[in-house]
């Protein structure tokens, strides 16, 4: 049984609220991926966004891919915008054109390439993006055609899709029109306006590359200590979904509370050594390990958004994660993610 009251009958609340409102922790939460793929896609954007007939056309191969991929839509920049990308989605003077970004894990840090692709119908369009998807599909890890370092930028995927989760659409919109907005972070940052990235009851979410990390119930505060590198370990132990290179549940909750311990950003990808269930998971980093007893905490509802008693109702659950031997060696590992 949830340890978390449910909305009465009489109650419709946001999910995104009762979510804060009994804090409840993010971590482990996050998505498992080596590489992802936006695509600009003017709104409005079905449900689930992937039946948008851009993503349609590319979705097939990139599922069927060795590489863990995403496939995410992302709101078009304003013309003339060019600073969160390449060209927009456009059709203009008898050209068709979609914008495809690719980010491809590679270490602690991604690769970026731009798959854009032009034709000069529609059905030539979708042609030439499922053949892009087959050419990025087929692609091993950090291998796409002119990738480059994700160098002195970062990119945030916010997520602001409001017909798959009001308080995407709510909170997220209002932290990218603030991002944006604010002259100072601007100029160090791109956002992308994406579709679903998951945990809407966490919102605002986003992703940050080239880190790879997820993040919920984020702020401007937030994205100036992501900027600076400097995410504090509350920052980590509250706010951090997962890192895109480690499993979602306690492996992603393990590297998490590694991290924080670190204090400041791994450089290598820490390697996650999970034995038996009854047993710590082990996270090395170079020559720093820490063994860490990740335990579920609370069993919480995931409720709907905004709905009566927030039914439907879905069953979550929290981990409680605490560090039980630390050390400066080079151990050898039963496996590495």
């Amino acid at each position: 049984m949830s340890e978390v009251p449910l909305p009465t009958v009489h109650e419709s609340v946001r999910c995104a609220a009762f979510a804060r409102s009994n804090q409840i922790r993010p971590t482990g939460s996050g998505l498992r991926l080596d590489r992802i793929v936006t695509i600009a896609a003017p709104l409005p954007w079905p449900k689930p966004a992937l039946k948008h007939e851009l993503l349609h056309a590319m979705s097939a191969p990139l599922t069927a891919s060795s590489v863990s991929t995403r496939l995410f839509a992302v709101e078009p920049a304003p013309r003339g915008d060019t600073s969160a990308g390449s060209a927009t989605d456009s059709v203009h003077a008898g050209v068709f054109s979609a914008e495809v970004q690719v980010y491809d894990r590679l270490g602690v840090g991604a690769v970026q390439s731009d798959r854009s692709v032009r034709a000069t119908s529609a059905t030539e369009l979708h042609q030439a993006l499922a053949d892009r998807a087959e050419s990025i599909a087929a692609s091993p890890l950090g291998d796409v055609d002119g990738a480059s370092s994700m160098l002195g930028r970062s990119t945030l995927l916010i997520c602001t899709q409001g017909n798959h989760d009001d308080c995407c659409g709510v909170h997220g919109v209002a932290l990218a029109d603030a991002v944006q907005s604010d002259p100072a972070l601007s100029a160090h940052v791109s956002v992308r306006r994406v579709s679903h990235t998951g945990g809407h009851r966490f919102a605002p979410t986003l992703i940050e590359l080239p880190s790879g990390r997820m993040w919920a119930f984020a702020d401007v505060a937030l994205i100036r200590r992501l900027v600076d590198a400097a995410p504090t370990p509350d920052d980590l132990r509250e706010r951090c979904r997962g890192w895109w290179g480690t499993s979602p549940g306690p492996k992603q909750v393990a590297e998490i509370e590694a991290r924080a311990a670190f204090g400041s950003p791994f450089v290598q990808s820490p390697l996650i050594d999970a034995g038996p269930p009854d047993e710590p998971i082990r996270v090395t980093h170079g020559s720093d390990v820490w063994d860490v007893a990740v335990e579920v905490g609370r069993e919480v509802p995931i409720i709907a958004c905004g709905t009566p008693g927030g039914m439907p109702v879905k069953s979550g659950r929290e981990f409680r994660a605490t560090i039980v031997a630390t050390a400066s060696h080079s151990p050898t590992h039963r496996s590495q993610l």
